[in-house]
């Protein structure tokens, strides 16, 4: 995976959940903070996206884009990928655990949230 310039998020924000709490809202809280990272397996027209903050990252696309050593730079994150990314996951990686999580939604909505055109 490579690094891209995080001013183009916006253009793979559709790539990632949607949500307003835990992990699956780490691309909304990059977009909002600019703080953060964004990694593609390619730089022109890219298969699989990541965006990284806080030793989190989540993963999207398609998990046969990725050579086992291309994810070097994403190792000691706490993942959150579709199931598919797992052999890829396992692969590339000295150590994968399975670790579910529980996420306590409040009832009140989010102070702000990210606009997406569409």
């Amino acid at each position: 995976m490579i690094e891209l310039p995080l001013h183009q998020l916006p253009s793979y924000l559709d790539w990632f959940p949607r949500s307003d709490a835990g992990q699956a809202a780490l691309a909304e809280h990059v977009m909002t903070t600019s703080r953060g990272r964004l990694w593609a397996d390619r730089a022109d027209r890219p298969c699989t996206v990541a965006v990284s903050c806080g030793g989190h990252l989540l993963l999207s696309g398609d998990p046969g884009a990725l050579r086992p050593s291309a994810l070097a730079p994403l190792a000691r994150h706490y993942v959150l990928a579709p199931s598919g990314f797992l052999p890829a996951l396992s692969r590339g990686l000295d150590r994968v655990t399975s670790w579910e999580r529980m996420v306590y939604v409040r009832q009140e909505r989010p102070a702000c949230r990210v606009h997406r055109a569409g």
